[in-house]
């Protein structure tokens, strides 16, 4: 399949929602594998050698063709929209679908609706998918003009609104039934969102990141894990996790290019598949043979990562100003501290929960075994956890994921389109 999106861009300026809206969709497009061609405006002053080396990554699929002229609302120029509908004949058959972003509801862009139309019916291989971004309103008593182009259904042609809830009043609104309008959510790619390198998104992906109801990113260097007490998170990750949470543990380990040290993330990784039943997409470790680092994780990295999360349990023995403590605070992770070491309490609020997980000041004796009571610990901070700001960030980071929108939106609208094309040419045949 090959597919065409048609913008009238000329900047990939994301204070345009839509073009981070069309931006999000190549992506998806590229990760899925499916070949496709970008067009934005032809003369594209402000697409420059810049604005493509920013996007390098569309590079290969950006064509600047789309006709410009002066654009009147709900007004055909004639002389666009016939340069439109002979450029749209010189493609047409090369796409099995063509998608329009605002092409056919937007006053401003009647010149190109008019042409889609002239063209459609010529390609019947062809199955043109109109994204909406505007509210619907109801439809006119009377249908004058250029203006009666928006609340009418294009030839061969479906139509996608951006929710299930308003999907009826558009289809009652192009005056068509409500099968000819399929729903799809605007992708926001946590990846991306986030920032960071590259080489952190496909990290995100891989470990499918965004899906987690809680996630802890643990910065430390491999010789001090025991001091930072990463065998006490195991445990209480593996508590959530028998409690029926998707859990991530990702733990930023540096300085682990010695044999000594890489043994010693495999016993953790042992420890904790064995005996807690964490698996290797459950405690991450970032230098482990096929991740994209080994000795350290850049810093931009690292700051993407604590914004993806959204807990920091610090039960570290023995801290000064602690930099991760900082950091995970203001990345805006819940933080829990460790009541044992008074120092730490410098650099909590004191509404912050804090529980005695003993420290090299303070050693701490409990009336059950160390595992148990760190699975209690655990159990008591699950009221947290239904916070709604927690539970809306996650909520939107799997609603809006890539993955998300592809498997359930993106692609049976792309399969729909297919099925259209095959039908007629059946007819015709």
């Amino acid at each position: 399949m090959k597919v065409a999106i048609l913008t009238t861009f000329a900047d990939f300026d994301r204070s345009y929602s839509l073009c981070g809206v069309v931006l999000e969709q190549a992506g998806m497009l590229i990760a899925n594998g499916v070949n496709f061609d970008l067009f934005v405006n032809e003369v594209g002053p402000r697409l420059n050698d810049k604005s493509i080396d920013e996007h390098a990554w569309l590079a290969d699929h950006i064509r600047k063709e789309v006709p410009t002229g002066k654009l009147e609302e709900d007004v055909i120029n004639d002389e666009v929209c016939e340069k439109t509908e002979e450029w749209l004949r010189g493609i047409a058959e090369d796409y099995d679908v063509i998608i329009t972003h605002d092409w056919m509801f937007t006053t401003w862009f009647v010149s190109y609706n008019q042409a889609v139309r002239n063209v459609a019916p010529d390609f019947p291989g062809t199955t043109w998918v109109h994204w909406v971004h505007s509210a619907p309103g109801g439809r006119p008593n009377r249908l004058v003009g250029a203006a009666a182009l928006r609340y009418q259904t294009a030839p061969n042609s479906l139509y996608v609104y951006l929710n299930e809830s308003d999907r009826l009043a558009y289809a009652e609104s192009l005056g068509t039934d409500l099968s000819d309008v399929m729903t799809c959510y605007n992708p926001l790619d946590a990846a991306s969102f986030f920032g960071g390198t590259t080489r952190l998104a496909n990290f995100v992906r891989k470990h499918r990141l965004w899906d987690h109801d809680i996630m802890q990113v643990y910065p430390l260097s491999m010789p001090r894990a025991d001091a930072k007490q990463l065998d006490a998170l195991i445990v209480m990750f593996s508590e959530w996790k028998r409690l029926g949470y998707k859990v991530k543990l990702v733990v930023v380990n540096a300085h682990t290019t010695h044999e000594n040290e890489k043994k010693v993330v495999e016993q953790y990784q042992f420890m904790a598949k064995t005996d807690h039943k964490l698996n290797s997409r459950e405690l991450i470790f970032t230098s482990s043979e096929g991740e994209p680092w080994e000795y350290s994780v850049p810093y931009e990295d690292v700051q993407a990562l604590l914004r993806l999360s959204n807990l920091f349990v610090f039960p570290s023995k023995s801290e000064a100003c602690s930099r991760i403590l900082q950091e995970a605070s203001m990345a805006g992770c819940l933080v829990v501290g460790n009541e044992s070491f008074p120092p730490m309490g410098e650099f909590l609020d004191p509404k912050v929960r804090q529980y005695t997980f003993g420290s090299l000041r303070w050693e701490v004796k409990h009336a059950i075994s160390e595992p148990q009571w760190l699975r209690e610990v655990a159990k008591s901070m699950l009221p947290m956890f239904d916070h709604p700001v927690m539970k809306q960030k996650q909520h939107m980071m799997r609603l809006a994921a890539w993955e998300t929108i592809w498997r359930e939106q993106f692609l049976p609208i792309l399969e729909r389109a297919k099925m259209m094309n095959e039908a007629r040419k059946a007819v015709m045949a």
